[in-house]
């Protein structure tokens, strides 16, 4: 994932990310994901993959 400033992360099993309420992202999904789960607190959303 590419994050708006530049930043690149891999996202892999146990990756925890938090991202801000309206922050671009850029994806390359080079699989299948098992499981994705999102959670939403106060106007910020994460993603964990299991």
């Amino acid at each position: 994932m590419r994050l708006q400033s530049g930043e690149s992360i891999e996202l892999t099993p146990g990756v925890v990310l938090r991202l801000h309420a309206g922050e671009r992202t850029e994806r390359e999904v080079r699989s299948t994901l098992p499981e994705v789960c999102v959670a939403a607190d106060g106007g910020a959303v994460g993603a964990r993959m299991t």
